[in-house]
């Protein structure tokens, strides 16, 4: 049996499963990996800041600052407008 073959469809979300249960469903991953994404930029945009503010106070390391706020807002809003598309799909 292929990977096709082993596709378990719940809902909205394709999952494949390990017996009877599924693995992870999308939206587990995607929260999963929106809050990971988002602690990266906090992490990222700070490290980026101290470089800017004490070794190099260079044009790439305020672009990297910028695209981490950006990181900041767009992660969360997006991870939103994904629950409330798919408020009625399970976790599982």
């Amino acid at each position: 049996m292929g990977i096709r073959g082993q596709a378990v469809v719940f809902g909205h979300a394709v999952t494949r499963s390990k017996g009877d249960q599924p693995i992870m469903s999308l939206k587990a991953f995607h929260i999963i990996f929106v809050t990971i994404s988002t602690l990266f930029c906090v992490f990222f945009g700070t490290w980026s800041l101290d470089q800017y503010r004490t070794v190099d106070p260079s044009g790439m390391n305020l672009l990297y600052i910028i695209g981490s706020f950006a990181g900041l807002i767009v992660l969360p809003v997006y991870g939103w407008y994904f629950l409330k598309k798919l408020k009625h799909v399970s976790f599982l």
